[in-house]
């Protein structure tokens, strides 16, 4: 465990140092949103959407050859779409799932469990981490619910969803361990949350309980939060974190301000996992930076300081980030997966550790991905969402506890526009804004104002 340091001034959660505890793949955006910040233009006439859950937001990365962005994260880690050769990619957002405070950490001191206002919420995005979530709403405005963090100004847990303070025009939200990061419309960066590491990114390492404005960022396309730190898109195709540990950068290998990521120029989304991060660039090819927490990247070296290849991928239109095993979205609808395999996170039939990418089995349509900890899933373009992987509490959507080594549907959901997979637990954004969410519920994540997990899918309150 990392003690909280000196500068710490608020008894936030713990981070886990053990990769096992921390999966961070989670943030969600607004579907067929046009943003632009400060000036940001697409990089050959394509046009830069906010797709319906990814990382990618704000008008910027490039269209390789003409065609739409759509861009997508994810907790988590996060994600991002780059559609080539002139086509629109049809990705509704991937996640970044991190966001999760270790075993038995976290606990606060009231849950709430009313307040739900009249008018029904609506969503555009919706971001999982370990015991929380957060939804980036139409009008910008950003509410969270869960245990921990919640950007309201205390370190209350609430188990409907509560306000962010201070935030009207966000455009999408991603969830680290502890931390919360959300990119605002004007393209600047505000964090909140425990601070240890310099994971908000301001220069210090004080914790927050509302959001605070990271330094420097000002062109902002897209943000991704992984375990200990964040990592930012910015217009034009480079790429800053700030945190502890996974910064592509060689050194230092901690900064409480962003600092630029080795080598890339033109990064179309960026996602971060629990003790790495990954780039999509605009040829279609994934580059990774960090710890490969045994395995997760095939024959490359177990750690790398600065960006390097992931044989194999060419032709990607999104790429998110799990605990120890990656997947790509391919041109086509198909999904590549690599790296751990003990719960059949790969989703390609076994728990065997393969090497290189393998294919994930029956996926042929998908038009988003999103991985957590040891769990995927793939929005489908009809608007149903497949899950695999580790299942003890009801994270597949499927009525069940039973893990899967391939995709299974998730019950009843046929007009989904986005899917978050948390630690424990998995969201989605269905058409008109709802959300929806299955999994345990032990910190109030599921956001329905109880505590009891669910395996198939319950709504959040006031969506």
């Amino acid at each position: 465990m990392i003690a909280l340091t000196a500068q710490s001034t608020t008894a936030w959660p713990r981070e886990p140092i053990d990769a096992a505890l921390a999966s961070c793949s989670g943030n969600i955006y607004p579907v067929g949103t046009q943003v632009q910040p400060a000036g940001g233009t697409s990089s050959s006439g394509g046009t830069s959407v906010i797709s319906s859950g990814g990382a990618a937001v704000a008008g910027a990365s490039s269209s390789a050859t003409g065609g739409s962005t759509i861009a997508a994260t994810g907790t988590g880690g996060t994600t991002a779409v780059s559609s080539k050769t002139g086509g629109t990619s049809s990705v509704a957002g991937a996640t970044s799932t991190g966001g999760m405070t270790g075993t038995g950490g976290g606990s606060t001191s009231s849950a709430s469990t009313g307040g739900t206002s009249s008018a029904r919420l609506v969503a555009n995005t919706v971001a999982t981490g370990y015991n929380h979530d957060c939804a980036v709403l139409v009008d910008g405005t950003i509410r969270c619910w869960g245990s921990g963090t919640l950007g309201n100004g205390t370190t209350d847990a609430s188990l409907v969803p509560v306000s962010v303070t201070g935030i009207t025009n966000a455009a999408m939200v991603a969830i680290g361990l502890s931390h919360n990061c959300a990119l605002l419309r004007d393209g600047t960066v505000q964090c909140w949350g425990y601070n240890g590491s310099g994971q908000l990114g301001n220069g210090t390492r004080t914790d927050s309980t509302v959001p605070i404005t990271v330094a420097g960022i000002t062109d902002a396309t897209m943000v991704a939060a992984g375990m200990s730190h964040a990592c930012a898109l910015l217009n034009g195709g480079t790429v800053q974190c700030w945190g502890t540990g996974t910064l592509g950068n060689a050194a230092p290998t901690q900064s409480s301000v962003p600092i630029a990521v080795s080598g890339i120029t033109d990064a179309t989304a960026v996602s971060a996992g629990s003790l790495h991060a990954c780039v999509l660039l605009g040829d279609g090819t994934v580059q990774w930076w960090g710890s490969n927490g045994g395995n997760s990247y095939q024959s490359v070296t177990a750690q790398s300081s600065v960006p390097v290849a992931i044989s194999g991928i060419t032709d990607a239109t999104m790429v998110a980030d799990g605990g120890t095993h990656t997947c790509a979205l391919q041109v086509g609808g198909t999904v590549q997966c690599w790296g751990h395999n003990l719960f059949g996170e790969l989703g390609n039939g076994t728990t065997a550790l393969t090497s290189p990418t393998v294919t994930v089995a029956g996926v042929t349509n998908a038009s988003m991905i999103a991985s957590s900890e040891n769990t995927s899933c793939a929005l489908l373009s009809g608007g149903t969402v497949q899950c695999w992987g580790y299942n003890f509490n009801g994270q597949l959507g499927n009525g069940t506890t039973d893990g899967s080594s391939v995709p299974v549907p998730v019950a009843g959901i046929t007009n989904g526009t986005l899917v978050a997979p948390g630690f424990s637990h998995t969201c989605a954004v269905l058409s008109g804004g709802s959300i929806q969410c299955w999994g345990s519920n032990s910190y109030g994540q599921l956001g329905n104002g109880t505590t009891t997990d669910s395996s198939v899918p319950v709504t959040v309150s006031g969506f």
